[in-house]
């Protein structure tokens, strides 16, 4: 049943960014912009567990209890098997530029960009272009991963 829920929270997600990121082409917002980032690493987590669950499930790969040894397996292993390495690197990045845009205390607009800076005083810049890119990269993990399950069912029939 958990399964059923992470994919109907993921459509709404994907839907909201998507929603979002037409209006973001008229309006020039710092929150705007800042929550689509923070769907975007939602919706990229949420798909990227249910990729690494998968192929624990069929015994591709062992997941361990640490987070950063089940990334290395998706980077090394998942990513280069279904050639989507730049998607996952994509979508990593987005996850990483949320988790600074939680911990810092500055955050500004410029030129039309959200401009984050960390801890390190080091800076980073989120914009439209960068979302799009995300956006897309979700997308077609989304459909190989449909594709992968549904070839996998079909494999199984008698």
């Amino acid at each position: 049943m958990e399964h059923f829920e992470e994919i109907k929270v993921f459509n709404e997600k994907m839907k909201r960014i998507e929603k979002n990121l037409f209006i973001s082409k008229f309006f020039k917002n710092k929150k705007l912009i800042l929550t689509i980032l923070e769907e975007e690493a939602s919706a990229g987590k949420i798909i990227l567990k249910s990729i690494l669950k998968y192929n624990h499930a069929k015994k591709i790969i062992t997941l361990t209890r640490e987070i950063s040894q089940n990334l290395e397996i998706l980077k090394n292993k998942i990513a280069k098997d279904w050639e989507m390495e730049n998607e996952i690197s994509n979508i990593l990045e987005i996850i990483d530029l949320e988790k600074k845009h939680k911990k810092s205390s500055i955050e500004f607009m410029r030129r039309g960009s959200v401009i984050i800076m960390d801890e390190n005083q080091n800076l980073e810049k989120i914009n439209n272009e960068k979302l799009k890119k995300t956006f897309e990269s979700i997308k077609k993990i989304k459909e190989i991963f449909h594709k992968k399950t549904i070839d996998s069912k079909n494999q199984i029939k008698p």
